[in-house]
């Protein structure tokens, strides 16, 4: 493996480990899962005109997209030095965002998908993801 994309990986990994340890510290970023699906609707409907029923489906995708998150974290247990242990769990997550992501697709307008693929981007950038240079891939 490339030394660029072994420091990649390894600075993927140590970002999605700091964020579960936050998001997992009460009071830290994140925090109560409840409260962030509640934050993220909220954006959500302010952006994207979101209707009342439309509001109730992206409310339940996101809390099943928690769960999941949840127990995916329960089966990997905490942080540690082993790498594929890591990237599988990389993986897995990355698979529960693409469902998520799929299902909102559902939901949405074509117009609010559009605005939503922004939220989503600029929600990466605030968090670290940003845009990934050539060769990178999610």
């Amino acid at each position: 493996m490339a030394p660029t994309r072994r420091m990649w990986i390894g600075g993927a990994c140590c970002l999605l480990l700091a964020g579960v340890a936050l998001a997992q510290r009460p009071g830290g970023p994140g925090g109560d899962p409840k409260q962030m699906i509640e934050r993220q609707v909220a954006e959500m409907k302010k952006r994207l005109k979101l209707t009342a029923d439309q509001e109730t489906k992206i409310t339940s995708i996101l809390t099943e997209s928690a769960k999941k998150t949840v127990a995916l974290r329960q089966k990997y247990g905490p942080p540690g030095e082993d790498q594929d242990r890591a990237r599988e769990m990389m993986a897995e997550m990355r698979k529960i965002r693409e469902d998520s992501r799929a299902e909102i697709g559902k939901v949405l307008t074509s117009e609010q998908m559009k605005e939503y693929d922004k939220l989503e981007q600029e929600r990466r950038e605030r968090f670290g993801g940003g845009k990934r240079g050539p060769g990178q891939q999610r």
